[in-house]
């Protein structure tokens, strides 16, 4: 008999119906950004896929993945059979769907858990409509029917010719239990952690342990168990490509896999990076990219690189050694992409900038030397370099330079070719003669990374609109700030995208609404939250494109494992360097050395004032990177409370004439001025080093504020309100841009943006296509950039301040909107709304909600559409 063991449903408030009688009728399935070219096998050519097929479903055996279907990744071995097939043209045309490219997506993965288990994952384009969608099989004879009962609804619309479009995801456990056998029946348990599905199956003699993701981000991982406990297949990657198959195939993946079982390691692994990759790297050779490593066994190289900055993919066709990978990457605190996958059958992946090669040319030249060289001119551009260790033999493991220079010359340049060795063995004590060889792909080059402009954000914490010099204010002294004003831009309108911090720094990282992260209140130190890596962020993007990334200070978008949470750090979202960062909470501030944020700091500065401390860095930070583009994100801790300046400034504010008293004076702070004067003083420092070092005139230089002014220790008049509240005075900040021979000078933009496009900003700047793995709310404001004046093709912006308590500092669960000039606010706890021209109204105090109702209706209209569209969340 057929039994479905488990299901699971993760969108409720999206489902889809349609009836498909047949598995004939439409075949859905999973995507995992791989394309079938000429060369992609398809499903006839794996025996064991068809038997297992047939073994699930014998009567329409050929409809279940089609012979002709082309096979996107495969993997067998004693415990599995896993395959991912691409069906798109096996759908009637009754039922052909396009994505938002115009092509059809129609894929399925087929995991067989063996002797008697199947997982049927499937991903398609389908019309959305009410209900839930379903799909039924024929069973031979008389037999029970099973039933596939719709999972998950994708987040993102498709269009297609006539109508709106949806992707839907699919999930079928399927036991097979011949009626003659009294078998226990397996139980699965699953669950659904932001669009992952974590599936338990337990049988009578095995544990299955699988952790399926959405396509676009990974392959997904596998483990088993036996029912005693014991590991048969540690926690590894599933197949991203075509791994060697059928019975041979099979035997060379387990000899291949069985040297680094039960701990071993080969004896090429040497447990240390190549020392010629280490010494390419600090000469500057080769410099933070987007890289891909062959043949990574256990991923020392690998890790290496990610440490120092490189957003590193590693692929390996033995699943032990990436498991081995896995947890060494997670224990060195670095990010890596491993992937389980033949470099003679790779999936399609975006060119790479550098691609490195310890052990893998050497063998697999002796296999297929063509079919090498045509994955390397896949994964590369022009420009792309190719950085190759090789035992120098005439011989696998081994090549002699003729032979290289024949087998490469075609599609690459020589840079150098240098004699070496290769270590290996424990400690590398074993040492073998090698060639240490950097060639370059051969063609145009569309972007050189010298060409890319720098990017300096600088950022103040509760720094209110009305607090600069340029902005008008006469108090405190500003002038590094109101010269960048006068050298550059300078905004009436910009907007944070959540009144307290951490939902801000969220949106600039990630390019997305605060509502649709998830992070819409500052986060605790014991949070549960942080910004998941899932996240594709604007510094990944940055060092992908090949910049030096670099954050130093305030982060705040996690908890701290100081404080009992799990802590997700910079260097885990793109960031090569990390410097002055909290581990501890930051509450009550702490601006003099020792700093209760992080007990591990240690002071450079004689009587160290924070401000000082970071001011210090950032020049050096640009020093170290003069010669290739940086990212530098300087996160202030200052001006929040308890604020405390340094007393040589101090006293000069509080001898100021109208200077308030002590660091909680309501107007004229001067505790508050102290700080600002040093962060002015930052902003001078920097534009002094860009001036020496010739890089004024490619930096875009940024400095803004992530809320408003706290109220009770300084004032945002004109406007109203303040930091936690909806008010103008607590989401308008000042912002000032310079970016020479593209900002006019001394230019004032007045039409409004917000945090969230800084991300697709940064990339237009530099050239980068955005990732389809991140959707960016936020729009490129280069135009505004180039012309005050200009379009920019947006008319709204949305705030989601959802509260389960008032905020202590005042602000109330709520939400806005701003479309023109209009602005609507709106309460959660009793559904007030209250509307504002802020053209005639910019201090709020005339609310118009009860002469213009149709207004307040179009406006609440659209805001609750929104916040549904990005699924926010409504604590009453």
């Amino acid at each position: 008999m057929l039994e479905v063991i488990g299901t699971v449903n993760t969108n409720r408030h999206s489902r889809v119906r349609r009836r498909l009688i047949a598995l004939s009728a439409v075949l859905l399935a999973c995507s995992l950004s791989c394309a079938a070219g000429a060369a992609t096998p398809v499903a006839k050519d794996f025996a064991s896929l068809k038997e297992a097929c047939h073994a699930l479903d014998p009567k329409e055996a050929g409809n279940l993945i089609p012979a002709e279907s082309p096979i996107l990744t495969f993997e067998e071995n004693a415990h599995f059979l896993c395959a991912t097939a691409d069906l798109s043209e096996s759908i009637p045309a009754s039922f052909n769907t396009e994505d938002d490219k115009g092509s059809r997506r129609c894929i399925r993965r087929f995991i067989f858990l063996k002797p008697s288990i199947w997982v049927i994952e499937s991903i398609a384009n389908s019309e959305v409509s009410q209900g839930t969608l379903q799909w039924e099989v024929d069973q031979p004879h008389d037999g029970p029917r099973m039933q596939c009962e719709l999972l998950w609804t994708g987040k993102q619309s498709l269009q297609r010719k006539t109508g709106s479009n949806s992707e839907v995801r699919c999930l079928q456990l399927i036991q097979f239990r011949p009626p003659d056998e009294d078998a226990t029946s397996a139980k699965a348990v699953l669950e659904n952690n932001d669009g992952r599905l974590d599936i338990t199956i337990t049988s009578a003699d095995r544990v299955y342990r699988l952790q399926l993701p959405p396509p676009e981000v990974g392959a997904g991982r596998i483990a088993v168990e036996d029912a005693e406990g014991k590991t048969l297949v540690p926690f590894r990657p599933l197949p991203s490509g075509v791994l060697p198959h059928g019975e041979e195939g099979m035997k060379l993946l387990d000899r291949w896999d069985r040297f680094y079982r039960d701990g071993r390691h080969p004896p090429w692994n040497s447990g240390m990076a190549a020392p010629d990759l280490r010494e390419a790297v600090e000469k500057g050779d080769i410099k933070p990219c987007r890289v891909i490593v062959l043949g990574c066994g256990s991923g020392m190289n690998s890790i290496y690189l990610a440490k120092r900055g490189f957003d590193v993919t590693a692929i390996d066709v033995a699943p032990t050694a990436l498991s081995i990978a896995e947890a060494d990457a997670k224990n060195a605190g670095v990010k890596v992409k491993w992937m389980l996958a033949d470099v003679l059958a790779l999936p399609e992946m975006e060119p790479f900038d550098l691609i490195f090669d310890r052990g893998c040319y050497h063998n697999v030249r002796y296999v297929d030397a063509k079919g090498f060289v045509e994955s390397l001119d896949r994964l590369s551009r022009p420009g792309t370099k190719f950085f190759v260790l090789s035992c120098d033999r005439d011989r696998a493991p081994g090549v002699r330079e003729a032979t290289m220079r024949e087998d490469l010359s075609e599609l690459f340049d020589f840079e150098w070719i240098r004699k070496s060795h290769i270590n290996t063995g424990k400690e590398g004590k074993s040492k073998h003669v090698s060639w240490n060889v950097m060639l370059r792909k051969k063609g145009e080059q569309k972007h050189e990374s010298s060409a890319k402009p720098n990017i300096i954000f600088v950022l103040a914490d509760d720094l209110g609109w009305a607090e600069l010099g340029c902005y008008g204010n006469r108090f405190n002294e500003t002038p590094n700030l109101d010269r960048l004003a006068a050298e550059g831009m300078r905004f009436t309108d910009a907007y944070a995208a959540a009144p307290v911090c951490s939902p801000f720094r969220a949106s600039f990282i990630s390019g997305q609404w605060p509502a649709r992260v998830g992070i819409t209140d500052y986060l605790r130190p014991n949070a549960s939250k942080h910004l998941s890596t899932d996240h594709v962020t604007i510094a990944e993007m940055l060092r992908a494109g090949g910049y030096a990334t670099g954050m130093m200070g305030k982060w705040h978008l996690t908890g701290y494992k100081n404080h009992g949470a799990v802590e997700v750090r910079p260097t885990e979202h793109g960031f090569d360097e990390a410097l002055l960062s909290e581990n501890r909470g930051i509450g009550g501030g702490s601006y003099f050395h020792p700093y209760h944020f992080n007990r591990e700091i240690k002071a450079r500065l004689p009587k160290e004032f924070l401000v000082d401390r970071m001011n210090l860095e950032a020049v050096e930070f640009i020093r170290r990177h003069k010669d290739h583009p940086f990212f530098l994100f300087k996160s202030h801790y200052a001006v929040h409370t308890r604020m405390v300046g340094r007393p040589d400034l101090v006293a000069k504010y509080e001898a100021k004439p109208g200077a308030g008293k002590g660091n909680r004076a309501p107007r004229n702070n001067p505790h508050l001025a102290a700080q600002l004067e040093s962060i002015d003083t930052g902003v001078g420092m920097i534009m002094k080093t860009l001036d020496e070092l010739g890089l004024a005139e490619r930096t875009l230089l940024i400095f803004t504020s992530d809320n408003g002014g706290e109220g009770g220790v300084t004032s945002n008049a004109p406007l109203r309100g303040a930091k936690s509240q909806l008010y103008e005075g607590g989401i308008r900040e000042p912002l000032v841009v310079r970016y020479g021979g593209v900002v006019p000078a001394g230019s004032v933009c007045k039409t409004p943006v917000c945090s969230v496009d800084y991300y697709p900003t940064f990339l237009d700047l530099a050239g980068i296509r955005p990732s389809a793995k991140q959707k960016l709310d936020g729009v490129s404001i280069l135009p505004l950039l180039n012309d005050p004046g200009a379009e920019l093709g947006r008319a709204t912006l949305y705030w989601h301040y959802p509260l389960a308590r008032p905020h202590f500092l005042g602000g109330r669960s709520g939400g806005a909107i701003r479309q023109g000039d209009w602005k609507l606010k709106e309460l959660f706890n009793d559904g007030k709304l209250e509307l504002y021209n802020l053209a005639d109204d910019l201090g709020e105090k005339n609310d118009l909600s009860r002469s213009m109702p149709e207004k307040v209706a179009e406006l609440h209209a659209k805001l609750k559409a929104w916040r549904e569209s990005v699924g926010a969340e409504i604590i009453p």
